[in-house]
């Protein structure tokens, strides 16, 4: 395969490269750090069914480059002036410019006040936030709510495919409560009236970099979708804001409420959004836990230890989140104090 890569770089970008390593290994898109003259590159190879949202995501990409403060990737063109290149096999080769900076996992220790972290991150989503909210979103089928559908077919698959391992035994056991409420996630979008945004779906402190503690980058757009911009707050509430480890049951007491306060505090300022928002979160928060359940036996990054582990916290996070109780209860903690 690095072979093969080398050659089409040379071929459709006019780059002879140097050294080639795979930098992810995740199951959406393959990514690649091309070294070539002393410059550096990010390939990316997209399967046949990922090239109408590369287009889509590149368009994104186009439109906020010039908006937000900071870098976002950016294509660089091939021989033919193209944005990617279509392989024979159907699938897209992509190469981005590589963006220099530090993983915010490593260089932020958000529960520190000191560095204000949550202050820069919150600022850095409320301005991609505006940015993106700025463009004219096109029609797509790259909606939330189809996204929904997929995660149902990927849990009949795991049924399907069922080969005894313990993570696929607790899964199967919990699934019928997946799977009711990711039906009822997908007539939540289909009736909302905050549909519309596009969302970037990963903001993750992996897809974020910092230079001096400021964030210098944002990335991993190619999972980017419209629906509600409260999902990427809920994400960033059970990822980054809620600890893992302890009683789950206790959701209230897990959660960084001084940390998640000074993030929505920096982000009304810079994205203009209102304080309702935040209900729209706490009522999207069991969705990112029902995503980690739809890709846990796909991901290649996981081994079956890892998988179970995840399935249980997930699986009992959805479970607390998924009741009205606990959500005014968080609610009463991070809004009314």
């Amino acid at each position: 395969m690095m072979s093969k890569l080398s050659d089409l770089l040379d071929s459709s970008y006019g780059i002879r490269v140097d050294s080639i390593e795979r930098i992810t290994s995740g199951f959406t898109n393959p990514n690649y750090l091309v070294s070539s003259m002393g410059n550096r590159y990010v390939a990316r190879v997209s399967s046949p069914d990922r090239t109408g949202h590369l287009r889509f995501e590149l368009d994104v990409l186009d439109g906020i480059r010039n908006c937000v403060p900071f870098a976002v990737p950016k294509p660089v063109m091939d021989i033919y002036e193209n944005e990617f290149t279509l392989l024979d096999d159907g699938s897209s080769l992509t190469l981005f410019e590589y963006i220099q900076g530090e993983c915010a996992l490593d260089s932020w220790d958000i529960r520190h006040r000191n560095d204000h972290s949550s202050v820069e991150f919150g600022g850095a989503i409320g301005e991609l936030h505006r940015c993106l909210s700025s463009l004219e979103v096109p029609e797509t089928d790259y909606t939330h709510r189809n996204l929904l559908k997929d995660y149902l077919t990927r849990f009949k698959k795991y049924e399907e495919n069922y080969s005894g391992k313990e993570w696929e035994d607790l899964l199967l056991s919990d699934l019928d409560s997946i799977r009711e409420h990711t039906s009822r996630f997908e007539m939540y979008m289909k009736n909302s009236g905050n549909s519309n945004d596009i969302v970037h779906t990963d903001l993750r402190l992996d897809n974020i970099l910092t230079d001096k503690n400021k964030v210098s980058a944002i990335l991993d757009f190619d999972d980017i979708i419209t629906g509600d911009h409260a999902y990427d707050l809920a994400k960033i509430l059970v990822e980054v804001y809620i600890e893992r480890g302890g009683d789950v049951r206790n959701i209230a007491d897990l959660v960084d409420v001084e940390g998640f306060s000074e993030f929505t505090k920096s982000y009304f300022a810079h994205s203009g959004k209102s304080a309702s928002i935040i209900r729209r979160t706490l009522d999207m928060t069991p969705l990112p836990a029902i995503h980690v359940l739809s890709i846990v036996g796909r991901d290649p990054d996981f081994d079956d230890d890892v998988r179970t582990d995840n399935v249980k916290w997930y699986s009992d996070l959805l479970r607390v989140l998924s009741e009205e109780d606990n959500i005014k209860l968080l609610h009463r903690k991070l809004v009314e104090g």
